[in-house]
């Protein structure tokens, strides 16, 4: 007979209980059936692995050590399917996300927290860009998968809704508001918008149409920025007001700067990845960038399966 992993698992049973109906209770097996199979084990391998009499089993010398062999090779066989296993949920390998530069740090660990909990042999790799450097290298598949504040809808790609980002206004000391613990939009008609340049923050055509549903048209500076380092040194000078998503927002910039939330006013964040990436590993990280404290958690389930 060929030897398959049942016979030595048979086998090993047997060497552990030192007894062959222990044994076959075990393995769910009939005794005599259990009996049978350690026989034709030792024909095939033409070495007596067990001493047999009518009240005990005793392993032989060559028993002992074919046992000590066997188990190595069955808890290899084990972990190899494991292996797979975790292999087809996406459970091992390498990931790269690609993220905004100004996601706060927080978010970013508790990304990682919960795709350790998720799959743990996962490994996952941030990578700071603007988005549409971003989108470009998701559609090239330099990057798995990107979380961009604006949704990219193309043939090749799609977005899934992760989370709706709160604004925060950043306001030069000296602003009339900075000191209010909140403010809506219409408080900030009169100001000028500092818009980062389009392939910085893909999201400004955004922030104005919320500033025409609030009863305004945005009065967009003529400072314009070509990085975020900028953004905040014209705030800091008076040039005018920045409002960025809360996850984007740093704790702190100078004491020139302050950041006060804005009320009713969100902006939807996606995470997009080729149509074709069918992968459990995406699933996965999915499940871990969506905001787990909205109810944008509870359909987590069924987005990744879009996604």
């Amino acid at each position: 007979m060929a030897i398959e992993i049942r016979h030595l698992r048979q086998f090993l049973a047997v060497a552990e209980e030192l007894h062959f109906t222990r044994a076959a209770e075990r393995l769910h097996l009939a005794q005599p059936a259990l009996s049978a199979q350690v026989k034709k084990l030792e024909e095939e391998l033409e070495i007596q692995l067990l001493i047999r009499s009518t009240r005990a089993v005793q392993l032989t010398a060559s028993g002992e050590e074919f046992a000590a062999k066997a188990r190595i090779a069955v808890e290899a066989y084990d972990d190899a399917l494991a292996t797979a296993a975790q292999l087809r949920g996406g459970g091992a390998g390498h990931f790269s996300l690609g993220i905004n530069p100004r996601m706060q740090p927080r978010i970013r660990m508790g990304i990682l927290r919960r795709l350790e909990a998720i799959s743990p042999r996962l490994t996952l790799d941030f990578v700071s860009e603007s988005s549409v450097r971003l989108v470009s290298a998701v559609i090239e598949g330099r990057l798995d998968a990107a979380v961009v504040v604006a949704p990219t809808h193309t043939a090749t790609l799609r977005s899934v809704l992760v989370r709706n980002s709160p604004l925060v206004a950043a306001l030069p000391s000296t602003h009339p508001c900075a000191t209010a613990d909140s403010v809506t939009l219409w408080d900030l008609r009169d100001d000028e918008w500092i818009l980062p340049s389009a392939n910085v923050f893909a999201s400004n055509s955004m922030m104005q149409t919320l500033c025409l549903e609030a009863g305004f048209r945005m009065k967009v500076s003529t400072k314009a920025t070509s990085n975020y380092d900028e953004d905040f040194i014209a705030v800091r000078e008076g040039n005018g007001i920045e409002v960025v998503p809360e996850n984007f927002a740093p704790a702190r910039v100078s004491d020139d700067i302050v950041f006060v939330p804005i009320e009713s006013a969100t902006i939807p964040i996606y995470m997009i990845a080729q149509a074709s990436n069918e992968s459990r590993a995406l699933g996965a990280v999915f499940k871990a960038v969506v905001d787990p404290d909205k109810k944008l958690a509870s359909a987590a389930t069924t987005a990744a399966a879009a996604i």
